[in-house]
């Protein structure tokens, strides 16, 4: 890996001898800071895949690959501390998965049973908590976890009629996955009582000189990754004329619960969504009535949010002024905080649709 360095200058004046805010342009949320950091990075992502076909109409793999997430720099950390390479820097994220899995046909095509059996070994893995800054002050910042890991399982199963229903053609398909996962190594130092209370455990260290906890989420699941998560539709299509057809169909989502972050205190419930659609289609238009959420459910899908910022707003700090000295201090230490976000409620609509050209 090619890293660039961090640069730095004296500050920018203008004629009446005063600072000039921001000169580069380079860091909007501390418009003082005149300096810059970069990174480059290069790798390569091997994949291996063995397959075998007894039959026409079935076929066997496995397959083994490496990936990466590239590492960078961490927005939230400039924000309360300016660029300061070791605190907003982290690394990529690497990953290992082994795949065994099948495709096959049956009845003369008609159903399709589709699965997979996988792996995956995280290790860096990027994770949003809090960390100890150069100052001593806790800042939030995308840290990497030791290891994680992931296993987990595959099912479709969709099926066409062969022969009309009724004058028309039905065609019913779902896919459940399972999921299995742990954080394997996954430790961080911390100085805020929040974040302790939050992780439910305490080592004791010394760093820099600073007693600070050792918190450990080794054991807990990884974020939004629920246990278990199923999606299915149902289609029936009717010819009125030649080249106008009638269409009813209804797709489904289920969701397991899951957790928001990575101290596990804070999940998003179980869910399912339904939506409806009935309409009129040629290859030229569509005409269609459609219900979003149809049971008009108002469980929380998603969430957002990040770890708690302890001592982290310092009134006057010198990371954030040029050669000035701060006179006053506010030291904080603010609550873990997460936000959930409410699906749309139900929606009942018309669209019509036309295609032009060839």
């Amino acid at each position: 890996m090619d890293t660039g360095s961090g640069t730095s200058s004296a500050p920018v004046l203008d004629a009446n001898g005063r600072a000039v805010v921001n000169p580069a342009g380079t860091d909007m949320f501390n418009p003082w800071c005149r300096s810059s950091l970069t990174d480059s990075d290069q790798w390569f992502s091997p994949k291996i895949t063995l397959k075998w076909g007894p039959a026409d109409n079935t076929m066997y793999y496995f397959s083994w690959s490496k990936a990466r997430k590239p590492g960078g720099f961490s927005l939230l950390t400039v924000g309360s501390s300016g660029l300061s390479r070791d605190v907003t820097e982290f690394e990529p994220e690497k990953m290992e998965v082994w795949e065994l899995g099948g495709k096959t046909d049956w009845l003369d095509n008609s159903l399709v049973i589709n699965g997979a059996f996988f792996f995956q070994d995280f290790t860096d893995k990027q994770a949003l908590t809090s960390a100890l800054g150069n100052d001593g002050r806790l800042v939030s910042k995308i840290e990497n976890a030791g290891a994680a890991e992931v296993w987990g399982a595959e099912l479709s199963v969709s099926w066409f009629s062969p022969n009309e229903i009724f004058g028309g053609n039905l065609s019913v398909g779902g896919a459940y996955t399972w999921l299995d996962t742990e954080y394997t190594d996954f430790t961080v130092a911390s100085g805020s009582s929040v974040n302790a209370a939050a992780a439910g455990n305490c080592t004791p260290v010394v760093v820099g000189g600073e007693s600070l906890c050792e918190l450990s989420y080794t054991g807990n699941q990884l974020e939004d990754a629920p246990p278990g998560a199923f999606n299915g539709n149902i289609n029936y299509t009717f010819p009125m004329t030649d080249g106008v057809d009638f269409y009813v169909e209804t797709d489904a989502i289920w969701q397991d619960k899951r957790f928001a972050g990575v101290t596990n205190n804070l999940w998003m419930d179980a869910y399912w969504n339904f939506d409806f659609r009935i309409g009129f289609q040629t290859e030229r238009w569509e005409a269609l009535l459609y219900v979003n959420n149809v049971l008009d459910d108002d469980t929380i899908q998603m969430s957002g949010g990040g770890p708690g910022l302890g001592c982290c707003f310092v009134l006057g700090s010198s990371i954030d002024l040029a050669e000035q000295v701060p006179t006053s201090a506010v030291m904080v230490d603010l609550p873990l905080f997460s936000t959930g976000f409410l699906p749309p409620p139900r929606v009942v609509g018309f669209r019509l649709n036309a295609r032009f050209g060839g």
